[in-house]
This record gives C-alpha cells, structure tokens and sequence, in this order.
C-alpha cells in the first residue's frame, strides 16, 4: 500500500512538471504556449525581453539595433517624414539620423543661422548657406545659389568708373562677399586708379583683369619723383594712422599726415571663412635716400574685429610696410617700366640714424624699389561685421610719390593664428 501511494504521488508530480501553467508573466512581458514572448499592450514580439535592443516595443517595424532612436513612439523611426503636410518640423527628429528637422522651411538643423525657408540649400552642413562664400574646387553649391564652383573673379565685366567705389570693389574681387556696407573711397581724385598692368605688374589672379592703386601722387604716374618735387595733393589726415610701434630707430613720427587717400568698407565674413587675404605690391619713390627718416610713405591696411584690431600689414619686426620694412629693393625686373626704374642723379642718403641700417647702394641708383608681391593673411570670425581699410599717405611732407597695388581679395576656409604678411603666403 506504501509503495501503491508513493507511485501515485510521484506519477502526480511529473504530470504537474509537464503541463505547468499555460503561461509565464512578469511585470512587462508573458509567454505564450509557444514560447513566444508578447509585449503587455499586446503587441507580438519575438525578442528576448532581456535584450530589448532587439526588440520593436512599439510596433513601427525597426528595433533599437535597426536605428529606432525612441523605441516608444511608433511615428519615430528611420525613412520617418521629417516634415508635417505644410513643410514644417516639429523640433523632433523623426527619421532618427540625428538632425532635428532637416529640409523642414523652418527648420536650421546644422545651426548656421540659416533655414532652409530662408534659402538654405543643404540643412545638414552648415557651411553651406546664402552667407557663405563659394569654396572653389570642391564640387559643392557653398552659397547655395544654384550654382557649383562658378568663378568668384568679377572684375572682368562691366564698366569700371575711377570715381566710383563700387568699381573699387569689383576690381579688389570682393564680390564674393554676402554683403557689403558703406564703401567708401576718399582722397584726392587722382590719388586713386583702375588698371589692368603697371609696368611688368599684371593682375594677381589669372582670370582677373584690373587692379587697384593708391597713391600719394597721381595714380599710376610713371614720374614719382617729378624732379624731386612731386605733387602735392592737398589732402592732409590727422592723427597719424601710422603711430603705433615701429621703427625705433626713427625717432620722430609726425602728427599729421599729407597726400592721404584710402577705400574702407564693412564686409559680413562668409560664415564659412576663418580668414582672409589680398596681394598687394608697395613702390616708393624715397628708396634709398630717405631710408631710416621720417620722411616715409606708407601704406597701412586696418582691419576691426574680434580677432584682431590694428594694422595687419607688416615685416616680421613688425614695421609697416614703408622705405624702412624689410622687404624693400630695386630688382630691376620688378621695376621694369614703372617709372620706379629710371635711374636717379644720385644716392645721396639722408638717412642712417644710430640702429637704422641703409641699404647698399652704388654711386648711382634708380628712382625707387618695391617690396615686390605680397600677401598679407588674417583671422576673422565667421558671421561678424568687420571693418577694413586701405590707405596710403605721406608723413613728414608731401613730396615725392610712392604707389600700392592692391588685388586678389579671398575669403579662406583655414584659420590663421594672426595676421602675418609673406612674399610666399602665410
């Protein structure tokens, strides 16, 4: 009978063990008969609930691990519309490819400031926009003007009118900005020119056609020195823009300035453009005799901004870009034809002041030298408003002339530490 009683019992039990409860519940999760795991609203799943990554809890047919980035909302998922029905987003990111309403009119997914309803043609890169500049060469509408790598040069067309500052601009090959304001052109009218060569001076860029001069004589006279009396222009400028740190071996700077002329503008830095730069090429009429004297032309490009505010064109001991810098000297290849290369009567040096070295000079020498070419570089912030001037004048008198080319103005997608001026580029 005990044995009878002990079968039953165990008989019992192993049926208990095969049919058990016809599911299994937790707090989130039930299995079915079939071992399958359902989620508690219902919806089917075949994941393992320990791993919900692989799990499609709301139903919208991806799983975390196939990019759902809100597994809990079944409207958000990838290929989801990122746009209602009148083209605007929600500040959600629907298609879940980590953009917030790109392409929506509007929306400013890549935070340049710009929709896509205030023209912004490509939502997902912000230095594409209706403010940038076009970056030539790589294949992409930077300024989203319809347009891919078209040519930035624009002083090739059109008229150019000497008294008119907007030629100015075309010329200096600005029209690559997004907006510039208050152009001015001041000086003496003569003071001031539109040419396509000087001497063996041609335009920077091989697609351009003109440049711009300033003078402290006439623009583009080929007789600086007017038998070493030159013209005085009438134009005087005070306080001197050149008074700042330099020369110490010049050991007076006059107050006021004589034969002045300049262009200044304001330019919105392209918001793609941590720089900038400009070729330009100095000839003075003072070299070599007035070496190490106040008595120096000098052109001064000033720039204001929130990287730099100063003059940003200068030799490595930071002298400004007169008889003294040290790039000056009478190549006779770059002087060819300019006036500048006409041999003088003599080399009689005025100069020579304790701690200035004067150039080497032979008995007789030319009119003048030049620093040849250029490039002066500097750091700017993409979407401010700088200010930028060009001048050019004469300190301690009006007499003899000195001329700067200026040309090849470009935005720059590089940053630059400050700014610098190099024969080769910074």
């Amino acid at each position: 009978m005990l044995r009878t009683s002990l079968v039953v019992a165990v008989a019992l039990a192993l049926v208990s063990l095969s049919c058990g409860p016809a599911a299994e519940e937790d707090a989130d999760w039930w299995i079915d008969d079939a071992g399958k795991y359902h989620y508690r609203d219902g919806g089917a799943t075949h994941c393992d609930p320990n791993h919900p990554v692989d799990c499609d809890l709301d139903g919208d047919g991806y799983t975390t691990n196939q990019g759902d980035c809100n597994d809990n909302d079944p409207t958000i998922h990838p290929g989801a519309a990122e746009c209602n029905a009148n083209g605007n987003g929600d500040g959600i990111d629907n298609n879940c490819n980590q953009y917030i309403d790109e392409g929506c009119l509007n929306s400013d997914a890549d935070g340049d400031g710009y929709t896509v309803g205030q023209g912004d043609c490509n939502d997902t890169d912000a230095t594409v926009n209706p403010a940038a500049y076009e970056v030539p060469g790589n294949n992409k509408d930077d300024n989203c003007d319809g347009r891919t790598d078209e040519p930035t040069e624009c002083d090739c067309t059109g008229t150019f009118n000497p008294q008119d500052v907007n030629s100015y601009i075309k010329a200096l090959e600005l029209c690559n900005t997004p907006q510039i304001q208050n152009p001015v052109l001041n000086g003496h009218a003569s003071s001031h020119g539109i040419f396509t060569t000087f001497g063996s001076y041609v335009p920077r860029h091989p697609s351009s056609c003109n440049f711009v001069i300033l003078s402290s004589g006439p623009a583009g006279s080929k007789d600086p020195q007017e038998d070493r009396i030159a013209s005085d222009l009438g134009v005087t400028y005070s306080p001197n823009p050149a008074n700042y740190p330099e020369n110490p071996a010049v050991q007076y700077e006059p107050t006021e300035v004589y034969d002045y002329a300049e262009i200044r503008m304001s330019l919105l830095v392209p918001t793609n453009a941590k720089s900038f730069s400009f070729d330009f090429v100095f000839l003075t009429s003072e070299y070599p005799e007035w070496s190490c004297t106040e008595f120096n032309d000098t052109f001064i490009a000033w720039l204001k901004s929130t990287q730099y505010t100063g003059n940003i064109s200068f030799d490595a001991n930071h002298n400004t870009i007169q008889v003294n810098s040290a790039f000056f000297g009478a190549d006779p290849a770059e002087l060819a034809g300019t006036g500048y290369d006409a041999v003088s009567y003599s080399c009689d040096s005025f100069g020579g002041r304790t701690g200035c070295t004067m150039p080497t000079v032979g008995s007789t020498c030319t009119v003048g030298g030049t620093t040849g070419w250029l490039t002066t570089t500097s750091p700017v912030e993409p979407g401010e408003m700088i200010d930028l001037t060009f001048s050019i004048f004469d300190e301690g008198d009006h007499v003899l002339d000195s001329m700067v080319i200026i040309d090849y103005f470009r935005w720059e997608i590089t940053g630059s530490s400050g700014p610098c001026t190099d024969p080769d580029g910074c």
